[in-house]
């Protein structure tokens, strides 16, 4: 989940949050509307970058395990704990890259060390630890992840559009914060240009580190890009070698036919076409310009603002919603499309994790203007699956055959 200090987004699921009654027709040219911007940032992200199209990668996968574990090794009770040495590996992996989960809201950078961590199965990769000192004197070490990159990104690129935008300086400031500690001109198109080159790669830290160590303080996109990428060998965990050039299009490729499988069945087509296109969509935008997101910001302030608004009228977004719960749609092609499913997708993925009984969503479908909400939602999340009209989440229950799930 990608979190802001008044909404979130959540990676690979394409739906926003925004905390807020207001409905999103009420928020245009209001303070909320910068959290809106941002986390539509995020989604930008989401289809277009080679990291971002990797946790999609990553989350199918997970999917595909739980799958394994329920249907062809017998697991019923939650939670289902994988056993797959592979799909261990994929989750420490996924972790991992992440980074750290929490906040500092003001702090200054003393050093920066490099490290390695041993993630197992012969897997070595490297670390940037921040060692900081906030503003009670505490000192903290802090490890950067690809939430690091993807906030700092989306929030320069907000605070451009809306500069009196201000958040904790870790995870929404920690790139500016290296380069300053480096002595490394910046400005919201450096950090954020920096930030999409990072993220166009499978492993955004690693290639920082690279760009740390070969830049001669020159700003210009293509010799940024060169810094980071040029003469790179990419070793594969299995210790094969791939391109730069194989790894973007495996990225998209893969990721793409995985999501493809996952809309597969008729239940969830809609939804699935929608997403389809603006993976594509992702694609081309990452084809045309290596910083297409950035590149908004090269305009002045409203110019850059109505771009962010194209994009979301070409792109759509399947559901947003706001602490009334009340989900709104933004795409004129989806007008039929049940945009709970993404929510109950997202619901499923935690319910096969843990332990209770219901969903979290009644409050979203008592919303819903279809007769979602009955006695079971309070119980048995199965019993949902025997009744004429399913729930949203007993769509992917029964579609993904987790019906024997306990």
């Amino acid at each position: 989940m990608v979190r802001s200090i008044d909404g979130f987004y959540v990676p690979s699921f394409f739906y926003i949050k925004l905390d807020t009654q207001k409905k999103l027709n009420e928020i245009i040219n209001t303070e909320e509307e910068s959290t809106f911007i941002h986390e539509y940032i995020h989604m930008l992200q989401d289809i277009s970058l080679v990291c971002t199209r990797n946790i999609l990668w990553q989350n199918v996968n997970r999917f595909r395990a739980f799958s394994k574990e329920i249907r062809e090794n017998n697991k019923k009770n939650r939670p289902i704990h994988l056993s797959s040495k592979n799909d261990i590996v994929n989750t420490n992996v996924f972790t991992y890259l992440w980074g750290g989960n929490y906040n500092v809201d003001k702090a200054v950078i003393n050093d920066i060390s490099i490290g390695e961590t041993d993630l197992g199965n012969g897997i070595i990769t490297k670390d940037i630890i921040l060692h900081l000192t906030d503003d009670k004197e505490n000192r903290i070490n802090y490890k950067v992840g690809r939430c690091d990159f993807l906030e700092n990104m989306a929030y320069e690129i907000e605070n451009y559009i809306y500069p009196s935008v201000e958040l904790p300086d870790f995870p929404y400031k920690t790139i500016r914060k290296i380069l300053e500690f480096k002595g490394i001109q910046n400005s919201n198109y450096i950090v954020s240009q920096i930030c999409e080159l990072a993220l166009s790669s499978f492993h955004p830290v690693e290639a920082l580190i690279i760009f740390l160590s070969r830049t001669k303080g020159i700003t210009q996109t293509d010799v940024l890009y060169s810094d980071m990428y040029d003469d790179i060998t990419i070793r594969n965990y299995d210790g094969s070698i791939i391109t730069k050039e194989e790894i973007d299009k495996k990225a998209f490729s893969d990721s793409l036919a995985m999501v493809k499988d996952w809309f597969k069945s008729p239940a969830v087509s809609v939804i699935g076409t929608w997403i389809d296109n603006i993976l594509t969509i992702g694609e081309k935008f990452r084809n045309e310009n290596i910083v297409y997101i950035s590149d908004i910001i090269t305009k002045d302030r409203e110019e850059a603002r109505k771009i962010i608004y194209q994009h979301i009228v070409t792109t759509g977004i399947p559901v947003v919603f706001n602490k009334e719960y009340i989900p709104q749609q933004i795409d004129p092609n989806m007008t039929k499309a049940n945009t709970f499913l993404l929510l109950a997708l997202d619901e499923l993925y935690s319910y096969v994790q843990d332990t209770r009984l219901h969903c979290n969503l009644t409050e979203f479908c008592k919303k819903s203007n279809e007769s979602l909400v009955n006695e079971n939602c309070y119980c048995d999340i199965i019993k949902q699956t025997e009744r004429d009209g399913l729930c949203p989440i007993s769509v992917w229950i029964t579609i993904f055959g987790f019906k024997d799930i306990k």
